[in-house]
C-alpha cells in the first residue's frame, strides 16, 4: 500500500471488518492445509471475470484515497501520475501481449538493467530465487497499473502495488540516496503465511517460552484485511495456553545488510491499557572472547564466572547462546566462513535491532516505543558508552534511554519514544512510519532510528566498545544477513499486563514493509560470498530446527556392565561405543583415536554445550553383577577407579548408576557406601585435571514401594545431583492383571505416589526428575484396564513391548482415563491393549512436574520417540512409524528452556589421541 495516514472514518470501517473476520476463524488451527500446493491454493482460472475482484483499470481499491502517495493527486482526477498510467494500461495491455507473443524472441536477448521486481519470466533471478525483469518491460508497467490480485508466487522482491514514487528515498543521515529493494503493500486481501504458501513471509507454529509469552504463535492468527498485515491477538485455549497471537518472519527467505526498513503501523488495542507486545524486529558479535556466566561478571560472584573457560584468560566461561557458533572456544570446533584477513574465523552471531516494540507506560499511561540494538555476549557490569557523540537523541522532550540493558543471552542498547497516542486502533486508528537506518561496521558504522516519520535516536558503534575485564572486542553494528519479524504477543517479562481490560481481539495492522540501499552498496540475500549465513544454517539445520537436539539436558549413554568378580566396570559393545566408523571418519588417522557413539556424541556436546552425557552402569540385565560388588570395600574401589577412567577416556560429564535393586539391608548400605566413594572419586579426579567443574552423579530410582523403601534415601541424596525416577513398568507381563503402567495418579504404583515418598524423605523437589516411557506394554485377551489377560503382543523389539513411534497400532482404538492420568490403545477384534502415555497425557504429565517444581523429566528410551524418518530401520508390524508429534518435544514445550550451564570438553587423560585434542 501507499504511504499516509488514514481517515479516522475509513480506518473504524476497517476496525469493523477485521473484527468481524476475527470472529469468523475456525476455533481448529487449520496446520494441515498448508499440504495444498501453491497452484492449488492461488491459480484463479482463465476468465477473470470469475476471479471475484474487479479487474478495471479503473476501479481503485477501498484504501487508494485513504493512502495515495501523490499528494499533488486529487482524489477523484483521472489525471495524476497514477491516473494516466491506469488509462494508458488500456492501450499497453495490448502492446504488452504483442510483446509476449512476438517480441519476445527480441527482449530476451536485450541487455538491459535488472530490477528487482517482476511478474514474469523474462530476465534473471535474484537473490532469493525469484525471478527479476528487465526495465523497459512493459510487463512491469502493467503490473503495477492493472487492478488484479498478485500471487506470491508471482511477485519479486518489489511488490508490484508499491508506487514509483517511493522507489526511491533521501538518506536520514544525509547520506548517499536509497533505491527500493523489496517491498510488501500487502494489498492482495486474504494471504496466508502457512509453510510453503508466500516465497518470504512464513507464520511459526509455537510458543515462544524464552520470553514466556502467555499466548501461542499460530499461522490462523495472520492474514492480510483491507490491504493490511494484520496479526490478531485473542483469547482462545490451545496448547494449554488461553491466548494465541501470531509471529511471522523472512526468516531463509528474504535477507538484507545494510540500509533502511520502514514499515508503517496501526498498533493493537488501545493507548492507556497495559500489556500488549506489539513489535518487529530485524535479526541475525564477532571475534575472539573467553565470555561472560549469565547476569555475572569475571570481577564478581559467583565463581561459575570463572571457571571452565579458556586457560589463557584465568579460565573465564563462555556462555554464548546468542551467539550459533563462537571462533575460537573450543579446539576443533566448526567454524564455516567468513574469515578475517590475519586468517582467523569470524564469530557466528545473532544480533537484533528492534524497528519497535510498542509499550504503555505504568506511570502516567503514556504509549511508547522501544527501539533498541541487542548483540552478544551479556556482561552485567558493562555499560555502554552512551555520552553525546554516540547517542544523540533528536528530542529529548519526548525520547530517554531505556534503563534495560539486556538479560543473560544479549547485551541492549535502548531508547524509548512517546509515540503517536492515535495510532492505536481504539484511539483513532492511524497509522504511523516506524524504521530505522544503519551502516554495518565498527569504525563508521551507525543505526538511526524513526518514530512517528523523524528521527528518534542514533547510536554509533563506538558506543559499543571492548569490554577489557572478560576480554570481549568490541561490538560492531551488524554485519550479518539480517531477517525481519513481525509479531503480537503478550509476556510479564516486558511489563504489567492488564488482562481485565485488554480489548480481546487486538490487532495489529501492517500497511506496508520496504526496504531500501544506497545505489552503491545493495546488498540483499541470505548467503552473500562474505557471510554465507544460509548455507551455514543449512549446514547445520538440525542445531537451528530439531527440538530433540537442542531441548536435551543429559544424555544417559546405556548400559556400561561390570564384572562380579571384580567389580571392573567395562563397556558392552565396544563396537558401537568405539570403533564403527560413521560417515566422515577417516581410516587412514594416524595414532589410536576414538570413533563410535563416543566419538559422535562428543561432537554434539561441542556443537550445544548445555548437553551432558552421563554414562549408565547396570540396567536390568547387569544388576545382579552389583550384588557381590556393592558389599566388598575392594570391589567398589575398583569399580570407581575404572568408571572414572571410562569417563575420561570417553569425554563424559558424569556417571549414572542403574542398580536394580538392593534385596536387603546390607546391600543398602553398600549401595549407600558405593555413592559416597563414586562422589569422592569424581571431586578427586576434577582436581586432579584442574577443572573447577562438578562431574555429575545420578542414579536409576525405583517407584515401587517395596524397592525404595529399602533404599538409605537420607544418605543416599547427600552424594546425588538428582534422582532419575523409573516411573514406568507398573505393569507388565510379569502381572494376571492388565493395568496402567505409568498413571500419575491411583493403583498400587503411581508416580505423585513415589514423588512424594522421595521428597518427604528429604530429597528436595528439584532434584527429582520423573520418568516417562518411549514405549507400550502389551496385554492380550482382556476386556480392558482391571481386567485379567493371557498374553502378551509381539511387540517391536522384544515381544510384549511397542515403540511409542510405533503406536497406535493400525486398527486400535486410543482411549484415557483422565482420573488416572493415563492411556492406553485397544483392539477390539484381537482384544489387545496397549499401555503407553499419548501426546495428551505427556502434556497432563508435563504439567503437573512444572507444577510441582520438580527438576524435570527423562526418557527410557530415546530411539522409541516420534519424529524425523530413520533411514534403514526395519519395517512391519509393530515398527512402522505412526503419525504423531515427538513427547520429548510435547515435555518442552510445557516445561520450557533446559539447564544451559555448560559441559566439560577437555580430556587430557584420555586414552585417545584425538580425545586429548579436542576432536579436531
Amino acid at each position: 500500500m501507499a504511504s499516509g495516514s488514514p481517515r479516522p472514518f475509513l480506518a473504524a470501517n476497517m476496525y469493523r471488518r477485521q473484527q468481524s473476520w476475527a470472529e469468523s476463524v475456525n476455533s481448529d488451527s487449520p496446520y494441515g492445509s498448508s499440504s495444498l500446493s501453491l497452484h492449488a491454493r492461488y491459480f484463479l482460472g482463465p476468465d477473470p471475470e470469475k476471479w471475484g475482484v474487479s479487474v478495471d483499470p479503473g476501479d481503485e481499491d477501498p484504501d487508494d484515497e485513504l493512502h495515495r502517495p501523490d499528494k499533488t493527486s486529487s482524489p477523484h482526477s483521472s489525471f495524476s501520475l497514477r491516473g494516466v498510467t491506469n488509462i494508458g494500461c488500456l492501450f499497453i495491455v495490448v502492446a504488452a501481449m504483442l510483446v509476449l507473443f512476438i517480441g519476445y524472441p527480441v527482449l530476451s536477448f536485450t541487455s538491459g538493467k535488472l530490477v528487482p521486481s517482476g511478474v514474469g519470466n523474462i530476465g534473471g533471478r535474484n537473490a532469493t530465487g525469484q525471478v527479476s525483469v528487465p526495465k523497459g518491460s512493459l510487463a512491469v508497467l502493467c503490473a503495477y497499473a492493472r487492478k488484479v490480485p498478485l500471487m506470491p508466487n508471482n511477485r519479486g522482491l518489489i511488490d508490484a502495488e508499491t508506487p514509483v514514487e517511493v522507489y526511491s528515498k533521501p538518506s536520514w543521515v544525509g547520506g548517499e540516496e536509497m533505491q527500493l529493494v523489496f517491498s510488501d503493500e500487502f494489498n492482495t486481501d486474504g494471504r496466508t503465511f502457512y509453510p510453503g504458501d508466500d516465497p518470504y513471509w512464513e507464520a511459526v507454529n509455537l510458543h515462544y517460552w524464552a520470553t514466556n509469552n502467555m499466548e501461542w504463535y499460530d499461522p490462523e492468527a495472520i492474514t492480510t484485511v483491507n490491504g493490511s498485515l494484520v496479526i490478531t491477538l485473542s483469547k482462545k485455549e490451545t496448547h494449554n495456553l488461553h491466548y494465541e497471537g501470531g509471529m511471522i518472519a523472512t526468516w531463509q527467505k528474504f535477507c538484507f545488510t545494510g540500509g533502511y526498513l520502514e514499515t508503517s503501523v496501526r498498533l493493537p488495542g488501545a493507548n492507556n491499557i497495559l500489556g500488549l507486545w506489539p513489535a518487529a524486529t530485524y535479526e541475525s558479535r564477532d571475534d575472539c572472547d573467553v565470555g561472560t556466566a549469565p547476569n555475572q561478571t569475571l570481577d564478581g560472584a559467583p565463581e561459575a564466572a570463572t571457571v571452565n573457560g579458556d586457560a589463557g584468560h584465568g579460565g573465564a566461561l563462555s556462555w554464548l547462546p546468542g551467539q550459533r557458533l563462537s571462533r575460537c572456544t573450543c579446539p576443533g570446533e566448526s567454524h564455516p566462513g567468513p574469515i578475517h584477513q590475519d586468517g582467523t574465523f569470524v564469530g557466528r552471531s545473532a544480533p537484533e535491532i528492534d524497528v519497535f516494540e510498542a509499550q504503555i507506560q505504568q506511570n502516567g499511561l503514556i504509549p511508547q516505543v522501544s527501539q533498541s540494538a541487542q548483540w552478544a555476549p551479556f556482561d552485567a557490569a558493562y555499560v555502554w558508552n552512551n555520552d553525546s557523540d554516540n547517542m544523540i537523541i533528536t528530542d529529548p522532550s519526548i525520547s530517554h534511554l531505556n534503563s534495560f540493558r539486556g538479560s543473560i543471552t544479549q547485551q541492549a542498547s535502548s531508547v524509548v519514544t512517546d509515540t503517536d497516542p492515535s495510532a492505536y486502533e481504539q484511539d483513532g486508528g492511524r497509522f504511523s512510519v516506524y524504521g530505522f537506518e544503519y551502516k554495518p561496521g565498527y569504525d563508521d558504522g551507525y543505526i538511526t532510528w524513526i518514530s512517528n516519520n523523524q528521527t528518534a535516536w542514533t547510536i554509533k558503534a563506538a558506543g559499543v566498545g571492548a569490554n577489557p575485564t572478560v576480554d570481549i572486542s568490541a561490538r560492531p553494528v551488524p554485519q550479518e544477513p539480517m531477517y525481519i519479524i513481525a509479531n503480537l504477543g503478550m509476556s510479564t517479562n516486558f511489563g504489567p499486563v492488564d488482562l481485565t481490560h485488554l480489548p480481546f481481539p487486538c490487532h495489529l495492522a501492517i500497511d506496508y514493509i520496504r526496504v531500501y540501499q544506497p545505489k552503491s552498496a545493495i546488498n540483499i540475500g541470505c548467503d552473500p560470498a562474505n557471510f554465507p549465513t544460509q548455507k551455514y544454517i543449512n549446514q547445520y539445520i538440525e542445531a537451528y530446527t530439531n527440538p530433540n537436539l537442542t531441548t536435551w539436558r543429559h544424555i544417559l549413554y546405556a548400559f556400561a556392565n561390570l564384572k562380579a568378580d571384580t567389580g571392573e566396570v567395562v563397556l558392552s559393545d565396544t563396537w558401537s561405543d568405539a570403533e564403527i566408523h560413521y560417515p566422515g571418519d577417516s581410516w587412514n588417522d594416524s595414532g589410536d583415536n576414538l570413533y563410535g557413539n563416543f566419538k559422535a556424541i562428543y561432537n554434539l556436546k561441542k556443537q550445544h554445550r548445555h548437553i551432558k552425557v552421563l554414562l549408565s552402569i547396570g540396567g536390568w540385565t547387569y544388576s545382579p553383577q552389583f550384588h557381590p560388588v556393592v558389599v566388598s570395600p575392594a570391589l567398589r574401589a575398583k569399580f570407581v577407579h575404572s568408571s572414572i577412567k571410562l569417563l575420561e577416556d570417553y569425554g563424559l560429564d558424569g556417571l549414572d548408576v542403574d542398580y536394580e535393586y538392593p534385596s536387603d539391608h546390607a546391600q543398602a548400605v553398600g549401595y549407600t557406601e558405593l555413592l559416597r566413594e563414586l562422589r569422592h572419586g569424581l571431586d578427586e579426579h576434577a582436581r586432579a585435571k584442574g577443572a573447577d567443574y562438578k562431574f555429575l552423579l545420578t542414579i536409576a530410582a525405583p517407584c515401587g514401594p517395596d524397592n525404595y523403601q529399602k533404599l538409605k534415601v537420607k544418605e543416599m541424596d547427600k552424594y546425588l545431583d538428582f534422582w532419575n525416577l523409573m516411573a514406568y513398568d507398573f505393569s507388565g507381563s510379569w502381572d494376571s492383571i492388565a493395568n496402567h503402567q505409568a498413571n500419575l495418579f491411583g493403583g498400587p504404583i503411581s508416580v505423585s505416589t513415589a514423588v512424594h515418598w522421595y521428597h518427604a524423605q528429604g530429597v528436595e523437589r528439584s532434584k527429582l526428575v520423573v520418568g516417562m516411557p518411549l514405549y507400550g506394554r502389551s496385554f492380550m485377551n482382556t476386556e480392558g484396564p482391571g481386567k485379567p489377560f493371557s498374553g502378551i503382543g509381539q511387540g517391536s523389539w522384544e515381544q510384549g513391548v511397542y515403540d511409542y513411534r510405533a503406536l497406535p497400532l493400525p486398527g486400535a482404538h486410543m482411549f484415557r482415563d483422565e482420573k488416572a492420568v493415563a492411556s492406553w490403545s485397544y483392539d477390539y477384534q484381537k482384544k489387545e491393549i496397549i499401555s503407553f502415555d499419548s501426546e495428551e497425557v505427556a502434556r497432563w504429565k508435563a504439567e503437573w512436574i512444572r507444577n510441582e517444581s520438580l527438576g524435570g523429566a527423562m526418557f527410557w528410551e530415546l530411539s522409541g520417540d516420534k519424529g524425523s524418518p530413520r533411514e534403514g530401520m526395519e519395517g512391519g508390524h509393530g515398527k512402522d512409524p505412526q503419525p504423531g508429534k515427538s513427547l520429548v518435544k510435547v515435555v518442552h514445550e510445557i516445561m520450557g528452556e533446559p539447564d544451559r550451564s555448560p559441559n566439560w570438553l577437555r580430556y587430557e587423560g584420555s586414552r585417545y589421541d584425538n580425545m586429548r585434542k579436542g576432536m579436531p
